[in-house]
């Protein structure tokens, strides 16, 4: 919530800075220690500081600031885990071999099926965008 005096905002910004700034490269080397890419990493310090940021009223004076930001990275880093669990894979759209219709083993379509249905959706704007690619 934003202060209605100025020197009041100036005043935490200057307490965030001074307890915090001095651990990035400590966070980042953890983050890359956690994500194992530099650039998940540094998405995930940048997180760390705009949450630290955020809730830096809640952060008691005189306490560790260390320990604090590497609790946020690491709860940071363990919700991205777990929303990246709960999410299904890019699996290929078709998982076993090429069947035909009505789970045929021939994998070519009956005459009374249209290509459409046989090929599956999608395939119209994929033809559509390699004609536009060779026009």
């Amino acid at each position: 919530m934003a202060s209605s005096f100025p020197d009041d905002d100036e005043a935490a910004a200057a307490r965030f800075e001074a307890a915090a700034l001095p651990f990035m490269n400590v966070l980042y080397n953890k983050a890359l220690y956690l994500s194992r890419r530099p650039e998940d990493a540094s998405d995930l310090v940048q997180k760390t500081f705009l949450r630290a940021d955020r809730t830096f009223a809640n952060f008691a004076e005189g306490t560790n600031c260390k320990a604090w930001l590497f609790t946020i990275l690491y709860s940071i880093f363990v919700n991205k885990y777990r929303k990246a669990q709960r999410e299904p894979a890019n699996a290929p759209a078709v998982a076993g071999p090429r069947r035909g219709p009505r789970g045929s083993r021939n994998p070519f379509p009956s005459p009374s099926i249209g290509f459409a249905d046989w090929v599956g959706p999608g395939i119209g704007t994929w033809a559509l965008g390699l004609l536009a690619f060779w026009l």
